[in-house]
């Protein structure tokens, strides 16, 4: 199976798998590969619920071995897929983005204020977006979301804060 359609690789050549008649039995194909891309998941999805509680979507896990996988050129259809690295993406889970440049043109916003949002980041995953959030009332409001292009970005927003109820408005991003 190879073709545009196709999106990742994995191990599936000579696969030693448990039989169901008891004891081993060693196949290859699209069923032996399977298996190594559900294990993935649930590897990453159990090991980001043991770090922080994380409960990680599968569209975001796939993004990630996507992005972590080694790069396989299939000179038969000059295409090129990402093959699976557990290790890698399970190590990408831990390595929190890192943000630096963080800063804001008014640290103490009043009612109606127009407060400039800048942050600049890198990532090991190449993650695909952001949103930001502020409280001003007790509770986080989702404000805004961008796109994120790569490992390194840097956002800027300008947002009229509304502080309504508190005199101390906090910001954050989420990736």
């Amino acid at each position: 199976n190879r073709d545009d359609i196709l999106d990742m690789l994995a191990p599936g050549k000579y696969v030693t798998s448990a039989h169901n008649d008891g004891g081993t039995v060693t196949r290859w194909g699209t069923s032996m590969a399977t298996p190594h891309v559900a294990g993935a998941i649930l590897l990453m999805k159990q090991y980001a619920m043991l770090i922080d509680g994380s409960d990680l979507t599968v569209s975001y896990l796939e993004q990630v071995l996507k992005n972590t996988g080694v790069s396989i050129y299939d000179s038969g259809t000059e295409l090129t897929f990402p093959r699976l690295n557990v290790s890698k993406a399970v190590k990408a889970l831990s390595a929190a983005p890192t943000w630096s440049n963080k800063w804001t043109s008014n640290s103490t916003p009043r009612q109606n204020d127009t407060v400039m949002f800048n942050i600049s980041f890198y990532d090991l995953v190449g993650l695909s977006g952001y949103r930001f959030s502020w409280n001003d009332t007790g509770s986080w409001v989702n404000v805004t979301s961008g796109i994120l292009t790569g490992n390194n970005d840097s956002v800027s927003l300008n947002q009229t804060v509304t502080a309504a109820k508190e005199s101390v408005v906090g910001w954050r991003f989420f990736i």
